[in-house]
């Protein structure tokens, strides 16, 4: 058994090829786009890879500080609406741990068996097993991120340049600028205090707060007919394949991980 060779994210981040991170980049926030020019595709990866440059220095320019959550960031396979692409997921190590535990043994069915047809019937087969929720990063300190632990051999597996276009993705929702990251993150704060306000008022006075919107509103007010029950049906089925898809190549890659290495 290897003994886990454990870096962070500055890590990750720090030997990353940026002009692969922003062609990743490009592909996720114009994936509407691909029939663009490759001029027009070159002058926005130019564009993030500049930003990405600025906002790398940045992060470097912010004082190093201990893992002092405990955290972890690996990274698994995942598709979404028929791309295939990866997530970097967190936790605290001690949830971790928990977490390989739990699935060590699981028994799964193949990637490759699976389709449209029998995916729920192969969720079935699995064990009922507590799922630790991972956490979002987005809105956290840039600098506790960087100090997060990665599984090198896992990371790599996955590509590093990828996964660090996936950690730095999820850094970057709010925007490059700390400014921008304290402004998102003040307006979910407040969101937040508003909701327990509206929720710990009397039910009538909360009702004048929340508006039920039905998916048939939507409709409407997009002026597109709603799906047909064979269109819902099919689109139910593969959005379940996906979420078969997804729990296995997560547990596997758990399984992976617990094989290899000692001490996590």
């Amino acid at each position: 058994m290897m003994i886990r060779q454990e870096k962070t994210v500055r890590d990750v981040i720090s030997v990353c090829d940026l002009q692969e991170v922003a062609q990743e980049f490009d592909k996720r926030f114009n994936w509407c786009l691909r029939d663009d020019t490759e001029e027009k595709k070159k002058e926005r990866v130019d564009k993030f890879l500049s930003k990405l440059e600025q906002f790398r220095r940045m992060l470097f320019s912010l004082p190093v500080v201990p893992n002092t959550e405990d955290l972890i960031v690996i990274a698994v396979r995942f598709w979404d609406l028929g791309d295939e692409n990866i997530w970097a997921l967190m936790y605290e190590k001690k949830d971790f741990r928990h977490l390989l535990d739990i699935t060590t043994d699981e028994t799964l069915p193949r990637i490759s068996d699976l389709t449209v047809d029998n995916a729920e019937d192969l969720a079935k087969t699995f064990r009922d097993t507590d799922i630790v929720t991972n956490y979002g990063f987005e809105f956290m300190d840039w600098k506790q991120v960087l100090a997060a632990e990665v599984i090198q051999d896992n990371a790599e597996r996955f590509g590093l340049n990828l996964f660090a276009a996936e950690i730095l993705w999820e850094m970057t929702f709010n925007g490059f600028t700390e400014e921008q990251q304290k402004e998102r993150r003040d307006e979910l704060e407040a969101s937040i205090d508003e909701t327990e306000r509206i929720m710990s008022l009397p039910e009538e006075e909360r009702a004048e707060h929340l508006h039920e919107f039905s998916m048939s509103d939507m409709y409407e007010q997009l002026g597109i007919d709603p799906p047909t029950e064979e269109e819902q049906e099919k689109e139910r089925k593969a959005i379940h394949l996906e979420i078969v898809k997804n729990r296995i190549a997560k547990i596997g890659e758990l399984q992976r991980i617990k094989k290899e290495y000692i001490n996590v």
